[in-house]
């Protein structure tokens, strides 16, 4: 028998496109026999396992077959930015129905989920003077347990202070012109009676507009 021909993998000639059909050598480790460890693999066979061996932002558009995206394929929460190409996920692509809530990460449902509620404390032309109660918020059954993810208000005419809004004991925002901030803080039982408290700035502001975002 003749001696084998040995060559360094760094001296084989490059494949240039790989092919459904193109063979490669892997090792089993689910073989118990060293002998037969070595074997081959036709690289349609090949498998992504993990979400890590996808770098970011590899999946785009004209690899996704349409229709192809159904909610079985796409594992809870698994739905990140970062492993999807900008402009990769077109109408297409997706199954009708396939994207639920389940499938979305937490930051991604966070939003989806936020409900507003805003009003218009002063006119634009009118004065903001320090009032108790100036407004009243009756918590509803669907408010109940949430909690204030970020409240904000805007001063149409700045003065020379900052105005303060409160939410009851519950939240407050201070500011001379638009001005918002995050917060973390739950609201009340169903038919609590939440009273907006104005402390106006010095400097005679005008106009006042109040919200805040609920999930």
């Amino acid at each position: 028998m003749a001696d084998p021909i040995v060559i360094k993998i760094s001296e084989l000639t490059e494949l240039a496109a790989l092919a459904t059909g193109d063979w490669l050598q892997v090792v089993d480790i689910s073989e118990s026999l060293v002998a037969n460890k070595t074997k081959k693999i036709q690289a349609g066979s090949l498998k992504v396992f993990t979400d890590a061996q996808l770098e970011n932002s590899v999946v785009i558009a004209t690899k996704i077959a349409t229709d192809a995206v159904e909610t079985l394929k796409i594992k809870d929460a698994a739905v990140t930015a970062t492993k999807i190409a900008a402009n990769a996920v077109e109408t297409l692509k997706i199954k009708d129905a396939a994207v639920t809530l389940a499938k979305l990460a937490p930051e991604t449902t966070d939003l989806i989920n936020r409900g507003l509620v805003y009003m218009q404390l002063f006119n634009p032309s009118d004065l903001i003077v320090t009032t108790t109660a100036k407004e009243y918020v009756f918590i509803t059954a669907y408010m109940a347990g949430k909690r204030i993810k970020r409240i904000g208000l805007g001063v149409k005419t700045a003065g020379t202070g900052n105005t303060t809004v409160a939410f009851g004991s519950y939240a407050s925002i201070a500011g001379n012109g638009y001005t918002e901030a995050d917060l973390n803080v739950a609201l009340p039982a169903a038919g609590t009676k939440v009273p907006i408290n104005v402390t106006a700035g010095a400097g005679s502001p005008k106009g006042l507009d109040f919200w805040f975002e609920i999930g």
